[in-house]
């Protein structure tokens, strides 16, 4: 090290003379360079800071605080001017000042001085391409260089004032139709559909419409449609102007994920015009035809009671004969009803231009 001590010329022998004027010559060369500011330094002077060596840095003692002036890479053999207070290495810097700003390459942590000179605060780590902020000492989360990956906790303020905690990445999860109806969930978002499917599931929106029926001609068909109705608590299917031909009755089966079930019912249908004249069937809810000329409207509903336990009823008229129809039965299904049924039993068909069924769904 080029630097020297004091010299007091009362006790120093020639030869230790000389060798303290060579040393005070090498200092002087060499700009006073060593790992610290020497001791003899005075306000004025410029001393070289070679602690982060192979970086130099040239200094100004103003009598308190060394000003940093430039620094010297002596592997790209260039010479800086002083970064407003920022150095770079592996090693801390020395001497230090309150606010001066330190690259740590070592640990990739950028850290600044605190007021008191007496400690470094990390603020930030620092690779190359990721970001990482720092809050006492703790990472909050990752931003990286041409995009942004959100990560680490904080809180979200809800309209209330009410702070909810995010860990992790902030994902915009859409609940299941399943969660909304379920009505359960917390975490999640609704989106306008799911709200819809979860009044219509819980009932507050009345019931829904589902598919529909041409039975101007045709044997009839399987409506699967229940209105986004899942596992529903009660079942309507209107009539307009339905008959069939050659006198025969009309049917209504229910079914669920295996498909309709065409036994098992236990149903009786009768009507007005013939005093005690009626129909019944097993293989579905029967509504009794009474002859070939009756166009029935009015509707058939289903009621659920406890599991898959369905009540059935039906009030009809007729207005071309002046005729009522009305009836009922019960089914038990294996699972959740999810499609009805309408036919002309015997083969027959819908004869009525016109005529059609609309299903209903709901739940209580």
């Amino acid at each position: 090290m080029a630097l020297f001590d004091s010299i007091d010329p009362e006790t120093t022998s020639g030869s230790a003379l000389a060798s303290l004027l060579g040393d005070r010559a090498a200092a002087l060369l060499s700009q006073h360079k060593g790992a610290a500011r020497p001791a003899y330094v005075v306000a004025g002077m410029t001393w070289i800071s070679d602690a982060a060596d192979p970086l130099w840095t040239v200094y100004l003692y103003d009598g308190a605080d060394d000003i940093p002036l430039f620094e010297i890479d002596k592997t790209a053999n260039t010479a800086l001017p002083a970064r407003a207070g920022w150095r770079v290495g592996a090693t801390a810097p020395d001497p230090t000042h309150a606010y001066m700003r330190w690259l740590d390459t070592a640990n990739n942590l950028l850290k600044v001085r605190n007021a008191a000179n007496n400690g470094w605060v990390t603020i930030a780590s620092f690779d190359g391409t990721t970001w990482i902020p720092y809050r006492s000492g703790t990472a909050l989360g990752t931003a990286a260089v041409l995009g942004v990956a959100a990560g680490g906790s904080g809180d979200l303020l809800r309209a209330d004032g009410s702070a909810a905690s995010l860990t992790g990445l902030l994902a915009q999860t859409i609940a299941s139709q399943a969660e909304a109806e379920a009505g359960t969930e917390n975490t999640k978002r609704m989106t306008a559909l799911r709200v819809a499917q979860a009044v219509a599931a819980l009932g507050g929106g009345g019931l829904a419409r589902g598919g529909g029926l041409d039975l101007s001609s045709g044997t009839g068909g399987v409506i699967t449609d229940l209105g986004g109705v899942t596992d529903p608590d009660i079942i309507l299917l209107a009539l307009y102007k339905a008959t069939v031909n050659a006198g025969d009755n009309l049917l209504w089966r229910i079914g669920d994920a295996d498909g309709v079930e065409s036994s098992g019912y236990q149903s009786v249908s009768g009507h007005s015009s013939t005093a005690g004249a009626y129909a019944q069937d097993a293989s579905g809810f029967v509504l009794d035809q009474a002859g070939s000329g009756p166009a029935w409207s009015g509707w058939m509903m289903l009621l659920r009671m406890s599991g898959n336990k369905w009540v059935a009823g039906h009030s009809m008229m007729s207005g071309a004969n002046g005729w009522l129809l009305s009836g009922g039965g019960h089914k038990e299904l294996s699972g959740v009803l999810d499609r009805v049924e309408l036919l002309a039993s015997a083969g027959a068909s819908f004869n009525n231009a016109g005529a059609e069924g609309q299903l209903f769904a709901g739940k209580f």
